[in-house]
């Protein structure tokens, strides 16, 4: 239709219903009678219609019609503009008629085609597929209301808009940072960024390949023709926003909104306000809102890059190399407890202004790049927890300002790293790795060492070295291979707090010098071939929270000296050969939790007084010499407070008896059955073995000592990854526990995913409204009926 057409049609349809209105308001509604054709509004409606479409076919029509109706002699125009629409018919018709009781006719089909054609495309399509699928259960045999139907149908594109909405990711540098579109490569813009880029030597010129899609290229096409910001192509920061955009693209689910928070990234702010950028500092007004700070690192513009802290920020992907030429000025690189994954781009040892590379709890695999040697001002660096292999570079033995250096939990190899011109140390965390060999013969060059992390390796020899380490606090050199005995060396290193050095192949006696440690918090000795007696040095250490010397060679009684350690929690002395009793002193140390003397040889009365330990938890006295005693009742009324492990031996051995009274009292609470019999002091009446089934069947399986066996009739298994610290959060991470998975009958079960959920939630919507359709429509055939 031409534009002079639809000017005409419109200019019709105002002059008739302007011209109409105000005839119905000068005058009255005729009213019907037997001999009159009444008024129907759908012959109204579809005379207008066919009327307007002609005046819309043929300007020479419309013209015809206004001049007959401007040159009647009788009548108002009104009067015979009406005189248009009204019905040619003869039929009388004695009410006025409604819309739906009219006739079809083609005239109505016609106009009812052009509404529809009109409508919004939603609800075109809805009507649409509404009348497909009533038509296909037509042929079904099945009878549905177009109501149900169109609910069902409009509640399914409800779902299908939010699986949409929510799959696209709403975050708000999604929509902004494409990188995808066709980029002008002649363009003067283009081939100046492009040439600085390239002439810096921050990215090779291959990779700005069309067809390539590399992240270079669609964070280039970005700066190029998307940016807000539009930065001029010899603008200082360039280079940073480009390596950030670089960064960004080469994400897998940055763009999809996978990061935890990426506020601001590739908008029109400044790169200095986008979330985890630090920049060259500013000064600022001191206020109480900026902590009084006169200077901030953060603000809305772009300037050099000095930080990066996005940690915890579920990022994945890679670090691109762009960051080792562009960021030139970069001090902290901070993006631990995230996903990130390949190798660490040798270009970072570029970056001599660097003091913190902070990438623990990632997924970097690959050797250790040599060229981190020439980062001379580097203060921390973290590469914990990854899957870092090979050797440690001896150009790394240049790092003389380096204070805390962390390569635990990886899969490297050699021998002890040479570390004599890191004078500045003041942690040094190898653990959990593949080292093997001695340490070496001496280590004065760490004089301000505090923390020495060997653990889980293969370390072989003597520790007498450690007597250098006037300064140190913790040791960790558990389950390694070292040997010999424990030199007498703590006269020498007095502000110890943690010494661990279990699993090892240590022999010999407990040095005494070990009691002067007065700051000692830790001693953890098992699991070596230690023997001679427990020194009772050990009870002065008042300070100490936990002693664990079970599982080696010691004899001789347990010092009653032991009951002056009023902070001590857990007492681990099982698994030895001492002799004698159970000291009545140990119902001072009020704080203890777990107490473990079971497989000695110890014998005598159970000493009553342990009822006073109201915090015990777990006490285990099994596999001793205790014949002929019977459980004291003041400890069994433990299990009111927080006693739930109580182990010892069977009664029917002749060794520790239950009566009746307290076995019922125990019920209900978590107490170990693992060789405890409870007996009864009158048989006659309740037979023993009922008993014990009565009382075994008041606990859950997993309180049972059945754990295994419950686990195995169920299918319940955890995924777990428990991470444990030792008081270095900054370094060595919280302990964490996950459950993944649950796993029933072979079948993994799993959270579905959002979209998953939105698309049930809408499914559950739909079926409840064909319920509802079904209910509405009987309901209205009853009140016709």
């Amino acid at each position: 239709m031409s534009g002079n057409n639809k000017k005409n049609i419109e200019d019709a349809r105002r002059f008739l219903w302007e011209d109409d209105e105000a005839a119905s308001r000068s005058s009255s509604r005729i009213p019907a009678s037997s001999g009159q054709r009444g008024f129907s509004t759908r012959d109204f409606a579809v005379d207008q219609s066919n009327n307007l479409m002609d005046m819309g076919r043929e300007d020479d029509i419309m013209a015809d019609n206004r001049r007959s109706a401007g040159s009647g002699g009788t009548g108002r125009m009104s009067d015979t503009i009406a005189g248009l629409f009204r019905p040619s018919g003869t039929q009388p018709v004695g009410r006025i008629e409604e819309y739906m009781d009219a006739a079809p006719s083609a005239d109505s089909d016609e106009y009812i085609s052009d509404k529809r054609r009109r409508l919004n495309p939603v609800w075109t399509a809805m009507v649409y597929y509404t009348n497909q699928i009533v038509m296909a259960l037509g042929r079904l045999g099945l009878r549905c209301s177009k109501l149900s139907v169109c609910l069902f149908v409009g509640f399914g594109m409800i779902g299908g808009g939010l699986y949409m909405i929510l799959s696209s990711g709403n975050d708000e540098s999604t929509a902004a940072a494409s990188g995808s579109g066709s980029i002008d490569t002649g363009s003067t813009r283009y081939n100046n960024i492009r040439n600085r880029i390239i002439e810096a030597n921050v990215t090779p010129e291959d990779l700005f390949d069309p067809k390539g899609k590399s992240p270079q290229h669609s964070a280039l096409a970005w700066i190029v023709q998307e940016d807000p910001a539009n930065l001029n192509f010899d603008h200082p920061a360039l280079l940073d926003r480009y390596s950030l955009a670089v960064f960004f693209f080469a994400s897998p689910n940055a763009r999809s909104g996978g990061w935890k928070n990426s506020d601001a990234w590739l908008t029109e702010k400044g790169i200095c306000a986008w979330h985890g950028i630090e920049c060259l500092p500013r000064e600022q007004e001191a206020t109480a809102e900026n902590d009084f700070k006169p200077f901030t690192n953060t603000y809305n513009d772009n300037d050099r890059v000095t930080g990066i802290s996005l940690k915890d920020n579920e990022i994945e992907g890679e670090i691109p190399p762009e960051w080792g030429i562009a960021l030139d000025q970069l001090i902290t690189l901070d993006l631990q407890d995230n996903r990130l994954s390949h190798v660490l781009p040798k270009t970072l040892g570029n970056l001599v202004s660097l003091r913190n590379i902070l990438l623990r709890n990632n997924r970097f695999s690959g050797s250790l790049p040599a060229e981190f040697g020439a980062l001379t001002n580097i203060h921390q660096l973290n590469l914990a927890k990854n899957d870092f292999d090979g050797p440690i570079p001896t150009s790394w033995s240049n790092l003389k300002e380096l204070r805390n250096f962390a390569v635990s939990n990886n899969m490297l190899t050699g021998g002890f790293p040479d570390f004599s011109k890191m004078s500045k140390l003041v942690g040094l965390y190898l653990d959990d790795n593949g080292f093997e060999g001695p340490i070496p013969a001496h280590f004065d060059h760490f004089p301000e060492l505090m923390d020495l992390w060997l653990s889980k390796n293969k370390f072989t020899g003597v520790i007498s070295a450690l007597a250098d380490l006037p300064n140190i606090e913790t040791i960790h050199i558990d389950e390694n291979e070292f040997e010999g005995t424990l030199p007498d060396m703590f006269d020498y290193i007095f502000q110890i707090r943690e010494f661990h050095a279990q699993n090892n192949k240590f022999s010999g006696p407990i040095p005494n010098t070990i009691t002067h440690m007065q700051s000692m918090k830790t001693l953890n000795l098992a699991n070596n071939k230690f023997d001679g007696t427990i020194p009772p040095g050990l009870g002065m250490l008042t300070d100490i929270i936990s002693i664990m010397i079970d599982h080696n060679e010691l004899t001789g009684p347990i010092p009653t000296l032991l009951g002056k350690l009023d902070d001590i929690s857990r007492l681990s002395l099982n698994n030895n050969k001492l002799t004698g009793t159970i000291p009545s002193e140990l119902s001072r140390c009020f704080r203890l939790a777990e107490l473990f003397v079971n497989s000695n040889k110890l014998e005598g009365e159970i000493p009553s007084e342990l009822g006073q330990l109201e915090l015990l938890e777990k006490f285990h006295l099994e596999n001793n010499s205790i014949t002929g005693v019977s459980m004291p009742s003041q400890i069994c009324a433990l299990r009111g407070n927080e006693l739930k492990t109580l182990v010892a031996d069977c009664a029917q051995e002749g060794k520790v008896a239950f009566n009746a009274a307290t076995t019922l009292g125990l019920r209900g609470k978590s107490m170990a059955r693992r060789r405890l019999t409870p007996t009864l002091e009158d048989k006659e009446e309740t037979d023993e073995h009922d008993l014990v089934e009565e009382v075994l069947r008041e606990f859950p399986p997993e309180e049972r000592g059945e754990r295994e066996e419950w686990n195995q009739q169920v299918g319940w298994h955890r995924k777990e990854n428990i991470r444990k610290s030792a008081g270095h959060p900054d370094l060595r991470g919280s302990a964490k526990k996950n459950i993944d998975t649950l796993q029933v009958n072979g079948i993994v079960h799993s959270s579905p995913p959002l979209q998953q959920r939105c698309v049930l939630i809408a499914i559950g919507f739909l079926i409840a409204a064909a319920f509802a359709a079904k209910f509405l429509r009987k309901k209205s055939k009853g009140r016709m009926q």
